[in-house]
C-alpha cells in the first residue's frame, strides 16, 4: 500500500492518517465522505495534521466537512482542532462528543459548538440515509469513552478499544498474531477486565464486519470474532501496579505474573501448592529463582520445645522442622525486624537449603496473634538485572497481602486438624448464599484494622442492601426472594478481587471490606456493581423479576474498630435508601 495517499477502507471511507517514522502508537484518522455532511474521525495531533489535512483534500474539500468526532479529549485526537476549526469555513459545523470529553475541552475555547451524544439518543442522521450510532464504552480507556458504529458498511470506529502497539506498522491486520500488540496495549490501558468484557458485549450487538481503532491496524471481518473470544481472556489492570514504573514489557510481565498467582490462591486454599505455583511462575517469566522459602515463628506457643512453627522450601518439596540452631539468630533477627510490607531488599541468607550466600528478597506476615510472625524469602539464583529486578519487586509488593493471606490461612489449618477445618469452613459461611457470615466477620474484623494501621495502606468498606426487597418476597414468594439473594451475591462476589471479604451481614444486606482500597476506588466498584443489577433481568420460571440495589461507602480514617468502620457506611447506605434507591452515596 502506498501511505502516502488516503486509503479507502469501506465504500466512502478513508484512512488519512500518518505513518509515524519509529513509532508503535501509530495514531489513525478517518474520514467518511458523504457530500457536505462528511465526517472527520479523531482528527488527530499536530505531528500528522499536516499529512492529514493534505489526504482530505485530495478526497472532499475542507468546507464539505460538518462534524468532527472526538471519541475521546487526548492530544493524540484534539491536538490539531484549534487549528483545523479555522481552516474549515462553516459555521454548522460541530464536535461530536460526550459531555465528559466536553467538560475538559471546553477549556480549548474552540469555537466550534459539541453535539453530545447522550443528548441525541446515541446516534447521528445524516444525508443520504447515512445512519452513525456512538456505543458508549465508559472507562475504555477514559469514564466518558465511546465508539461509532456506519450501519452501512459496518465499520467499527472504535477509538482505544482494539488497537495494538505495533513494531512494524501494517494498516491491516495481517491474521491471528495481530492479537500480541493486540493484548499488550489492552492490558496497560484499560482498567479492568469487567470495564473491557462490557464494552466488547455492547460492540457485539452490533455485529462490526470491520474495525477500524485509533492505533495498531485495521481488523476485517473474518478475524473481528477471533480477536474478541481472545480479548475476553485478557486480564486487565496495569495501572494497580505501580506509581512510578513505566516500562510497559515490565508492566505486563509484572501483570502475568500476578494473575497466575492470584488464579491459584482463589482456586487452592493450599499454601504450598500456591507457593510451588508462584515459583514456576516466576521462573517461567525469566526470574532466575533458585527457591522459595518460607518460616513462620512464634514465640508465643513452642512446638516440641522449640521457637520455630514450621518452614516450607520448595526444593525439599515439604513442610519440615528447620535445623533451629543454624537458622534461629539470622531469621528470627529478619523477622523481628519486617515492619512494613514493602521490605524487598536485597539481603544475604544462609540457612540449611542454602549453602551459599545468594540475594533475596521477602514479604512479611504478622497474624492477628501477636506473637506469631512469619516471613517468605525468594532467593535467586544470581545477581538480577534492571528488569528482573523491577518485575519482581512489582510483583512482590502486590503480592504480599493474598499470600501471606494463604500462609495464615495453612497455619490456621494445621492448628484446626481436617476435621475442624470443615467444621471451620461450615461456621464461617451463610449456607443460603455461600458468602462468609458474622462469625467470620468477627474472626477477622480488628485484624484487619490493625495491619491496615501498621502497614498504613487504606481499608474501604461497602454495605450493599436489596430494594424493597420485603415486596419481592410478598409479590412472589420467599423461594423467589431466596433465588434474587443468592444471583445478586453472586454479582457481587464476582465483581471484586480474591483479596477482598464479602460477607452477608444479614437479612438482604451485603458488607464488602476491601484492603488496600481508596474510598473513590469502592464507590466505582458499587457504582458498577449497581449498574449491572440495575440492568439486569432475574428469570425464574415463567417470571421476569427486576429489582435494585442502594449502597453505603466509607474509606477508613481514624476509626480504630471494624464496626466503627461499618456503622458509618451503614449510615450512608440509609441516606441512599432516603434519597430514592438504586443510587450509591460516598460522602456526608
Amino acid at each position: 500500500m502506498d501511505y502516502s495517499k488516503p486509503i479507502e477502507i469501506a465504500e466512502d471511507i478513508f484512512w488519512v492518517g500518518y505513518q509515524i517514522p519509529n513509532d508503535p502508537f501509530q495514531c489513525h484518522v478517518y474520514l467518511i465522505k458523504n457530500g457536505d455532511e462528511s465526517v472527520l474521525i479523531d482528527p488527530g495531533s499536530m505531528i500528522t495534521f499536516p499529512i492529514t489535512i493534505n489526504k482530505i483534500t485530495q478526497i472532499t474539500p475542507l468546507n464539505k466537512i460538518k462534524y468532527i468526532i472526538c471519541h475521546h479529549q487526548d492530544p493524540d485526537i484534539t491536538g490539531c482542532i484549534s487549528t483545523l476549526e479555522k481552516l474549515i469555513p462553516r459555521k454548522d459545523k460541530f464536535i461530536v462528543t460526550h459531555w465528559r470529553a466536553q467538560a475538559l475541552l471546553k477549556h480549548y475555547k474552540w469555537e466550534t459548538p459539541f453535539y453530545l451524544v447522550e443528548k441525541n439518543k446515541w446516534r447521528l442522521i445524516l444525508k443520504n440515509n447515512k445512519i452513525l450510532d456512538f456505543i458508549f464504552t465508559p472507562y475504555a480507556h477514559f469514564p466518558g469513552a465511546f465508539c461509532t458504529f456506519d450501519r452501512k458498511t459496518k465499520t467499527l470506529f472504535s477509538s482505544d478499544l482494539f488497537g495494538g502497539f505495533t513494531e512494524e506498522f501494517k494498516l491491516f491486520a495481517e491474521d491471528e498474531n495481530y492479537f500480541a500488540s493486540l493484548k499488550a496495549f489492552h492490558e496497560h490501558y484499560i482498567p479492568s477486565r469487567e470495564i473491557l468484557l462490557n464494552a466488547l458485549m455492547e460492540i457485539e450487538k452490533k455485529e462490526p464486519e470491520l474495525v477500524a481503532p485509533q492505533h495498531g491496524s485495521i481488523i476485517k471481518k473474518e478475524l473481528i470474532p477471533y480477536m474478541i473470544n481472545r480479548m475476553k481472556e485478557l486480564n486487565c489492570g496495569l495501572f494497580l501496579l505501580s506509581s512510578y514504573e513505566s516500562n510497559i514489557e515490565i508492566l505486563l510481565k509484572t501483570n502475568q505474573i500476578i494473575n497466575e498467582v492470584f488464579k491459584e490462591i482463589v482456586n487452592n486454599s493450599n499454601f504450598i501448592t500456591v507457593l510451588r505455583k508462584t515459583y514456576i511462575t516466576l521462573k517461567k517469566n525469566d526470574i532466575p529463582i533458585k527457591d522459595i522459602i518460607a518460616y513462620a515463628y512464634d514465640k508465643g506457643e513452642k512446638k516440641d520445645g522449640k521457637d520455630w512453627y514450621a518452614v516450607f522450601s520448595t526444593l525439599k518439596g515439604e513442610i519440615q522442622k528447620p535445623d533451629i540452631e543454624k537458622n534461629k539468630s539470622i531469621i528470627k533477627t529478619l523477622v523481628k525486624g519486617i515492619s512494613k510490607p514493602k521490605c524487598m531488599e536485597k539481603i544475604k541468607l544462609v540457612t540449611d537449603n542454602i549453602e551459599e550466600n545468594l540475594n533475596v528478597f521477602c514479604i512479611p506476615l504478622a497474624s492477628k496473634r501477636n506473637s506469631l510472625k512469619a516471613v517468605i524469602y525468594f532467593v535467586m539464583k544470581k545477581e538480577l538485572n534492571d528488569k528482573q529486578r523491577k518485575t519482581i519487586e512489582e510483583a512482590l509488593d502486590k503480592l504480599i497481602h493474598p499470600l501471606s493471606s494463604s500462609l495464615a490461612n495453612e497455619i490456621l489449618i494445621k492448628e484446626l486438624g481436617e476435621e475442624k477445618k470443615e467444621l471451620f469452613n461450615t461456621a464461617i459461611h451463610d449456607s443460603l448464599t455461600g458468602l462468609k457470615n458474622r462469625v467470620f466477620l468477627e474472626s477477622i474484623a480488628n485484624n484487619e484494622i490493625s495491619k491496615a494501621t501498621r502497614y498504613e495502606y487504606p481499608l474501604s468498606v461497602i454495605m450493599f442492601d436489596i430494594d424493597h426487597f420485603k415486596t419481592v418476597n410478598d409479590t412472589y414468594g420467599h423461594l423467589a426472594g431466596d433465588f434474587i439473594l443468592q444471583e445478586i451475591s453472586k454479582i457481587i462476589k464476582t465483581s471484586f478481587r480474591a483479596t477482598d471479604y464479602i460477607v452477608r451481614y444479614g437479612g438482604e444486606e451485603i458488607l464488602a471490606i476491601l484492603p488496600y482500597a481508596k474510598e473513590k476506588d469502592a464507590c466505582k466498584r458499587a457504582e458498577h456493581i449497581r449498574e449491572l443489577i440495575n440492568s439486569k433481568e432475574f428469570i425464574l420460571g415463567n417470571k421476569i423479576i427486576k429489582t435494585t440495589i442502594s449502597a453505603g461507602v466509607y474509606e477508613r480514617k481514624d476509626e480504630t474498630e471494624m464496626y466503627e468502620l461499618i456503622g458509618k457506611a451503614d449510615k450512608r447506605l440509609y441516606k441512599a435508601k432516603e434519597s430514592g434507591r438504586n443510587t450509591v452515596v460516598c460522602d456526608d
